[in-house]
């Protein structure tokens, strides 16, 4: 409900109140917190910002002035063929945020660019256990052309099972579901990574995965590659209810029959 005001420079917060000016003159609404997202992957990412931030902060003079140098130069290569931040603080953290997800240690000093090999192609698609329905969905099957160097490897992200009408992919739609050294098989399934990213997929819907070649000795990035699956399973049916027995301090206290209890789709308790 919107109220009209008579104080005419009112606007904030006050008491739970917010005062704001709109088309139709002063008015106050109730303040309705914003819920701060607290899942792992972004209770994660948080720490490592963080992390990284601090320790930019320990950095002497010259050493974040080399970061800006480096910056400023890639900014202006075409040739370098890498994400480049503008600022030395952001390709600093750009950097070590690419080698903490390749399981390497940051740097503190800033390296020279190394040639990125470049993606020419990405296809997705699911694997099933068989060609036709009746099906079981077993993973999907990422293939780059093959030109990735030995010593170069992936970052592969996922945004989760959508339907296929939504267009717009955000990078911010996309989680980090697994790392891949290409060389010299350049065709890889995954599975197990979306999984801990997006929970187990529903029956169908479509999935763009993205892919990023990372120099592990630079922490330099190249542009990201794109490319989209849609994918359908069968459902399975529900496991035959069995008896639930439910403790309190290791004393049987009641039995639950004839029901079982899933996670995320999977059962794990009565069948």
């Amino acid at each position: 409900m919107r109220l009209l005001v008579t104080i005419a420079d009112a606007s904030g917060l006050a008491g739970g109140v917010v005062a704001y000016h709109g088309r139709t003159g002063n008015h106050l609404r109730a303040h309705t917190p914003r819920l701060q997202p607290r899942s792992s992957s972004q209770t994660n990412s948080r720490a490592i910002l963080g992390g990284l931030s601090a320790l930019w902060a320990t950095l002497p003079p010259a050493t974040q002035a080399g970061w800006a140098a480096l910056a400023a130069f890639l900014s202006g290569s075409a040739r370098a063929r890498t994400q480049s931040p503008r600022t030395g603080y952001c390709l600093f953290v750009s950097c070590n945020r690419n080698l903490v997800s390749i399981g390497t240690g940051p740097i503190t000093e800033p390296q020279a660019p190394r040639p990125l090999s470049p993606i020419y192609s990405l296809a997705a698609a699911p694997n099933y256990d068989t060609p036709d329905p009746p099906r079981n969905l077993l993973s999907w099957q990422l293939t780059v052309s093959p030109t990735i160097a030995p010593d170069q490897v992936l970052v592969v992200r996922a945004s989760p099972a959508l339907s296929p009408a939504r267009g717009n992919i955000r990078p911010s739609d996309l989680r980090i579901i697994g790392v891949w050294s290409p060389w010299p098989i350049y065709s890889a399934p995954f599975y197990d990574g979306w999984v801990a990213a997006w929970g187990y997929p529903p029956p169908a819907g479509q999935i763009t995965f993205q892919v990023n070649v990372v120099d592990p000795f630079t922490g330099l990035a190249g542009p990201p590659f794109r490319a989209s699956t849609t994918y359908s399973y069968t459902v399975g049916p529900l496991p035959a209810p069995g008896s639930i027995l439910i403790e309190i301090e290791a004393e049987p206290v009641a039995t639950v029959a004839a029901t079982f209890i899933e996670v995320e789709g999977v059962p794990v308790a009565g069948s």
